[in-house]
């Protein structure tokens, strides 16, 4: 019997490789469906539709609380895009952003919960697909010195998942080397320009330096290790700053800082960074309680106006016709409502609380969780609400696996989702 679940398990552990790898690369696959389909969509939706969905389900009850989140966001849309009579296009792709971002969801989280060792499939995949798939949404920059994001376009995807496989392996028997070793990427990727990417290496340096360092998680603890990680990061910020300022470094978007009356403040730098947040919560305050519907539309031009005398350009192009944005949870209170805006919080908040639950354990997917989630606070509160469809299903998935192995150690050993994991092998 035990012969026969073993060879159960290593049928679940092959199947999960072949599909996270076929996955990865069908995700840099894209078609013109119902705006940007992307081809590891389709494979999701078989795979949830043949295999024991409701069961996943049941196994991780954080993730019921991700699928409501998902559910009420596309009822919040359907309602104001009723109210606003969006046009079918427009809410065809909104409602799409939802609806496959919880399918994808649904299937890494199988898939991972089934072999958790295939994350690390899944990033490297994603790092092969990377350098040999050319996926810069039209960019045509062609070098690092025609426009400082070609860093952040073409080598972030790369390294970023290099580095979170690197960290994760070197993390069971060298924790020090591996928080200088973060540490030192985001230093570097801040350097050259990649600023979002490299303050979430630093500040995942931060948290695994606490995870390291074995300390009680305890509220006086707790908010003195928060007090000592404010002052490192705000240090490392003001040495940015002089760097930029008194020894040109950096490129371009690093030159935002002589534009500010007071460079040392970051709030400052943020707002002149993404002063696209700036307008739609001004778009907000217009239409709280039903938003603008998906893709909301820009009717009298008022908005793209704010945007064009907050970046002091002037007769900027609004091509799409779109209220600008660029935070997933504004742009859907914008899109959805307050209806939207409970949706997506409950989804935030339920992935904090796992964040939480899994940073109690030092275990062998510590470094990864750290660099993904802290990464996605950023997207929460400053990237486009695609981020939904695109970035969010592989980052919950993980959130969700790692809760799922870590409940299910009891005090000696478990034999947990077919790999001997026991508790000395997850702590350190």
């Amino acid at each position: 019997m035990k012969k026969l679940q073993l060879s159960m398990d290593n049928i679940k552990i092959r199947y999960s490789t072949i599909t996270v790898t076929m996955f990865a690369i069908l995700s840099l696959v894209h078609v013109n469906f119902v705006g940007r389909f992307m081809a590891s969509e389709l494979l999701a939706l078989v795979g949830i539709l043949t295999f024991s969905t409701l069961k996943t389900i049941h196994q991780n009850p954080y993730l019921s609380k991700i699928i409501l989140g998902y559910v009420i966001l596309l009822f919040g849309l359907i309602v104001s895009d009723i109210y606003n009579e969006s046009l079918p296009i427009d809410y065809m792709r909104g409602w799409a952003m939802v609806i496959f971002g919880t399918i994808s969801t649904l299937f890494l989280t199988m898939q991972f919960v089934k072999n958790p060792y295939a994350i690390y499939i899944f990033l490297a995949v994603l790092i092969l697909a990377s350098i040999f798939i050319d996926n810069y949404d039209g960019t045509t920059i062609t070098n690092l010195a025609e426009n400082s994001n070609y860093f952040k376009i073409r080598y972030v995807p790369i390294l970023l998942p290099s580095i979170a496989i690197l960290a994760s392996l070197l993390w069971r028997s060298k924790q020090l080397f591996t928080v200088i070793f973060v540490f030192s990427c985001g230093s570097i990727f801040l350097a050259y320009d990649a600023r979002s990417s490299g303050a979430a290496l630093i500040i995942s340096a931060l948290i695994l330096f606490i995870q390291a360092a074995n300390f009680n998680i305890r509220p006086v603890k707790l908010i003195f290790s928060g007090i000592i990680s404010g002052l490192i990061l705000y240090g490392s910020y003001v040495y940015y700053v002089n760097q930029v300022l008194y020894h040109g470094a950096g490129g371009p978007n690093a030159q935002q800082l002589n534009l500010l009356d007071n460079p040392y403040n970051p709030v400052a730098l943020l707002l002149v960074g993404r002063v696209e947040t700036l307008v739609v919560m001004e778009a907000i305050k217009d239409k709280p309680l039903l938003g603008f519907g998906s893709w909301g539309k820009d009717k009298t031009g008022e908005y793209w106006e704010m945007l064009n005398f907050l970046k002091s350009t002037k007769n900027l192009e609004n091509p799409l016709g779109v209220i600008p944005k660029h935070s997933v949870v504004l742009g859907s209170w914008m899109w959805g409502g307050i209806i939207g805006f409970i949706g997506i919080l409950l989804i935030g908040l339920t992935m904090l609380r796992m964040f939480f639950i899994t940073f109690r354990v030092n275990f062998f997917l510590s470094p990864i969780i750290s660099i993904y989630f802290v990464e996605s606070i950023w997207h929460f509160l400053f990237s486009p609400i695609g981020h939904i469809r695109t970035s969010y299903p592989f980052v919950i998935a993980l959130l969700l696996t790692a809760v799922y192995v870590v409940r299910n150690i009891k005090k000696d050993s478990q034999h947990v989702i077919g790999l001997n994991i026991t508790r000395k092998s997850l702590e350190f």
